[in-house]
């Protein structure tokens, strides 16, 4: 079974996606990853540390796309 680990995690609007990145999309994520999303969305300063399921460098597709560092 793999483990889900939690970390610190912010996200920021990007306006491109580097090769090699995993994509992610809103809808594939849990719902701590999602608010996290959201508040980046809503232009909020976001740092969490109760999201799961995501990593640095990450790429979400939403409303635009969103890099997790």
């Amino acid at each position: 079974m793999a483990q889900s680990t939690n970390r610190t995690v912010a996200a920021t609007r990007t306006d491109t996606v580097p090769a090699g990145a995993r994509v992610r999309h809103f809808d594939e994520l849990d719902e701590s990853a999602q608010q996290l999303v959201l508040e980046a969305a809503n232009g909020q300063l976001t740092n969490t540390a109760s999201v799961s399921g995501l990593r640095s460098g990450d790429i979400v597709v939403f409303t635009d796309y969103y890099r997790v560092h």
